[in-house]
């Protein structure tokens, strides 16, 4: 008898590292499938941020900008010129002027070509960045400098087509 309990000790043991070898391979081949994921994973999030990297602005988000834009300077040229209808034209130099020198400004702080070029990851910054432009003692000061080049040219314009 101690042979026949030896035969199924012998038997049970052998079923048992025939199911240990089974469950050794399966998970051999879940390691390899997790493997796999986190490869195809890592590849997936490389190429989502050069999605949101090469993905710009959509036109209500550069409407965004454009009002951030003219209502800053609209108001500046405005409060500059005490709100007085008599320096309409005046104050529409100034606001373009302003406008201008934000676009500006943005277009540098992001490196960009156009303002419509700003990517969407970096959308709420460029409007915390414009939001945050001062229009101030110094933009005053280019303003007068660009604006006294600009009679100088209307000078010599004139005085060229009086001797032409």
């Amino acid at each position: 008898m101690a042979t026949n309990q030896m035969e199924v000790i012998r038997f049970n043991l052998k079923r048992q590292n025939e199911q240990a070898d089974a469950l050794i391979e399966v998970i051999d081949r879940v390691e390899k499938i997790e493997s796999n994921v986190n490869d195809k994973f890592s590849k997936m999030s490389v190429m989502l941020d050069d999605v949101k990297d090469s993905v710009t602005i959509y036109y209500d988000e550069q409407k965004q900008l454009q009002s951030i834009v003219s209502k800053k300077a609209n108001r500046f040229a405005k409060d500059y010129y005490d709100y007085d209808e008599n320096y309409g034209a005046e104050i529409r130099e100034l606001a373009g002027y302003a406008i201008r020198i934000q676009w500006k400004l943005l277009k540098e702080r992001f490196r960009l070509a156009r303002y419509t070029s700003l990517r969407r990851v970096d959308f709420e910054d460029g409007k915390e960045f414009l939001g945050n432009v001062q229009l101030n003692g110094s933009f005053i000061t280019n303003f007068k400098k660009w604006k006294a080049q600009k009679m100088k040219k209307l000078e010599r314009e004139l005085n060229t087509a009086r001797q032409g």
